[in-house]
């Protein structure tokens, strides 16, 4: 960043008023020795790239005299290396990245004030933290996650990957990038975008593949890209269904695990939806289907909607699903579907309901007896999407109950009395505890309703997320929750993410 002149002038009058301003009756030491110690990023934190310049100024007033004390690698005007300077303004540029500390020594008149703050002596030391970047190189590293190893990043290494195995990229970029972008493209050009740090990304087909890697910052961008770096090879691993979500108000997707093959053979009979509303059993079939790489696409005879409890059994020796490699898709039976693709109304408000925005501290203990025993932090290494989750440790014979402030209120968000919706949370329990099973529920905080469903956790829920959801009816147009997760007679850790509060359509009979 280079020096700004006006800014310094800038800082020039603003500290002349702070002298001005100060009457002689006050204390002569005031106009004296006064310390004003700035730099051409005002007060901003100062953060550069290598050879970019910036300026260290003394605006202070009594100096008898000072001495700059910059690092190695440090270099002045004339591109030659400076360690020390006593001038009042000092243009420096940084050949090394890193974080470092710009001290000066300054001995005055007299005692010296610093920041209205007479001080004991007539000498003062202060240091300035400048962060240094290194210029931006799209670095990153990847290693399968399924069967886990390091692949080579080079073109052409043809890192052998099961079809339906998931490999993580990781950015080792320099230069601390704020956006990276990853874009992955199949031999016969299918493409493919990823972004955040560390993405991780399931090669559902079989195929040779080449990586893009492009990241940026304010200061700059570079891109890397590696031709067929991966070569997805057919898999004997059974076929899973990873995701079941509705597609249309007559459409239901079913994300399979690797690449389907062509599915028009396939009977609709070995399909078999279970639809319920309330004490009502909805007739709905599946008509047709079609597909595209991965996905199956099931066309059905009639609409389906939120407020329908829907499972779906598959019968393999009716139809005849199989991957693109050769692997028959297995029976499956009354799979819930959870998604239906409709957007939560917490998504334009300023609750943190994907734990991305704020830290921790954030979320404030609401003191209850018996539930204030417990520690919060934030996650980076346990997350359902995102780049981060909320940890939530309770101690032996504690629970939790908490809720999400700003600037010292509650984080309210605006809903409509007497709607109901669908409240929606993902949940990672990794220790069961001892004694009984951890549970996880929540109340509305303004007009609570008190009959909030408790979910109880159990063993099979240990190591994996799981989605819980309950319908409510909301008792205000303003709302927050306190979330209120339960441990038991031992230590209990569970993550929370991705928080959806979605309107529950009605179906008319």
């Amino acid at each position: 960043m280079k020096s700004n002149i006006l800014k310094t002038l800038i800082f020039i009058c603003l500290a002349s008023t702070l002298l001005i301003s100060c009457s002689k009756d006050d204390d002569n030491d005031l106009q004296v020795n006064n310390s004003y110690v700035t730099t051409s990023f005002g007060s901003s934190a100062i953060i550069l790239p290598i050879y970019d310049d910036m300026s260290f100024i003394d605006l202070s007033r009594g100096v008898v005299s000072r001495e700059w004390k910059f690092p190695d690698g440090t270099l002045n005007t004339d591109s030659l290396p400076i360690t020390s300077s006593t001038d009042e303004v000092v243009k420096v540029m940084f050949t090394k990245p890193g974080t470092y500390n710009v001290s000066i020594h300054q001995v005055y008149e007299d005692n010296v004030y610093l920041t209205l703050q007479k001080m004991d002596s007539n000498i003062l030391d202060q240091e300035i933290s400048v962060e240094v970047l290194d210029s931006i190189r799209a670095l990153f590293t990847a290693n399968e996650i399924t069967d886990p190893k390091d692949l080579t990043i080079a073109s052409n290494a043809n890192n052998k990957i099961e079809a339906g195995h998931e490999v993580q990229f990781t950015s080792t970029a320099t230069g601390k990038p704020t956006s990276n972008e990853w874009t992955i493209t199949k031999d016969d050009n299918i493409v493919y975008k990823l972004t955040g740090e560390n993405p991780v990304f399931k090669f559902s087909a079989t195929g040779k593949y080449s990586v893009t890697y492009f990241c940026s910052s304010s200061f700059g961008k570079s891109s890397s890209t590696y031709e067929n770096i991966i070569e997805v090879i057919p898999s004997d691993d059974p076929v899973t269904l990873d995701h079941m979500a509705r597609s249309a108000d007559n459409q239901i997707n079913l994300t399979f695990s690797r690449s389907m093959n062509d599915v028009s053979t396939c009977d609709v009979a070995a399909f078999t939806l279970n639809v319920i509303n309330g004490s009502h059993t909805v007739n709905v079939a599946v008509e047709s289907m079609s597909y595209s790489d991965n996905v199956v696409t099931l066309k059905l005879d009639g609409p389906i909607y939120n407020s329908d409890i829907i499972t779906l059994t598959y019968d393999s020796t009716i139809g005849d699903l199989a991957t693109l490699d050769g692997m028959k898709v297995d029976s499956f039976s009354d799979m819930p579907m959870t998604d239906f693709n409709l957007p939560s109304i917490l998504e334009d408000t300023d609750y943190d309901f994907g734990f991305e925005q704020f830290g921790a501290d954030a979320w404030v203990s609401d003191g209850w007896g018996g539930f204030n025993d417990f520690s919060l932090s934030t996650s980076t290494s346990i997350v359902h999407s995102g780049k981060q989750s909320l940890k939530i440790t309770m101690n032996a014979g504690s629970g939790a109950i908490f809720h999400q402030a700003k600037n010292g209120s509650a984080v309210e968000f605006n809903c409509v009395k007497g709607q109901k919706y669908s409240l929606g949370m993902w949940v990672y329990l990794e220790n069961m505890g001892s004694g009984n099973n951890p549970s996880f529920h929540t109340y509305q905080a303004i007009a609570t309703d008190w009959g909030s469903i408790q979910h109880e956790l159990t063993n099979e829920d240990v190591g994996k997320w799981i989605h819980l959801t309950e319908e409510i009816t909301i008792n205000s147009d303003h709302n927050y929750f306190w979330l209120r997760p339960n441990g038991n007679e031992g230590e209990v850790n569970m993550y929370l993410d991705d928080i959806t509060l979605i309107p529950i359509e009605t179906r008319k009979f």
